[in-house]
């Protein structure tokens, strides 16, 4: 937590006794600032959700609290095709709570899919909600290069702005 404006990353990585920081397995995330995380009944979306068999990847999310208050998200793990993978999981978030979830342990159903996706929502509470998603090559059956790639959640729109004028033209612009 700070006061002024800060620029921050992480790096989280594993490096076994005896072996040279060249040949760790880590991964690198952007710090998100606070303002973007989502609260009561809004929603946020992680992609590249490859889990299990078909491609022998696991996926691990985090969920992080930024405001002290408590929340309670609804995880809905969706298919290709945007069709949900057996029912939201629940998870009540403590005042700055850091929750990861690896491989989708303690969902009901097995999750096994390529190409979904991650929908968190704030159900209750007046806590806000940072998302991330990590997709990690191996399987405890497969071990695989444990190489990895991190995904930041979907922001809302109006952080994007969009376009508000082209050479101070307003409005419907059309551009041919």
């Amino acid at each position: 937590r700070s006061d002024t404006s800060v620029f921050a990353s992480s790096r989280t990585y594993s490096q076994p006794a005896g072996t040279d920081l060249k040949d760790v397995v880590g991964l690198f995330f952007t710090g998100i600032p606070s303002s973007f995380a989502i609260s009561l009944g809004e929603t946020s979306t992680l992609q590249g959700i490859s889990n299990g068999p078909p491609e022998s990847y696991r996926y691990n999310f985090g969920l992080v609290e930024t405001s002290g208050q408590a929340a309670t998200v609804a995880v809905t793990v969706r298919d290709e095709y945007g069709t949900p993978i057996g029912s939201s999981v629940q998870y009540s978030l403590g005042a700055y709570e850091a929750r990861q979830v690896n491989a989708f342990a303690g969902f009901p159903v097995t999750v096994s899919t390529r190409n979904g996706r991650l929908d968190v929502t704030v159900t209750s509470g007046l806590g806000k909600v940072i998302t991330y998603g990590t997709l990690v090559a191996g399987t405890p059956e497969n071990p695989g290069s444990n190489d990895s790639i991190g995904f930041e959640m979907s922001f809302r729109n109006l952080l994007a702005g969009g376009v508000q004028s082209v050479n101070g033209l307003t409005g419907a612009i059309r551009i041919q």
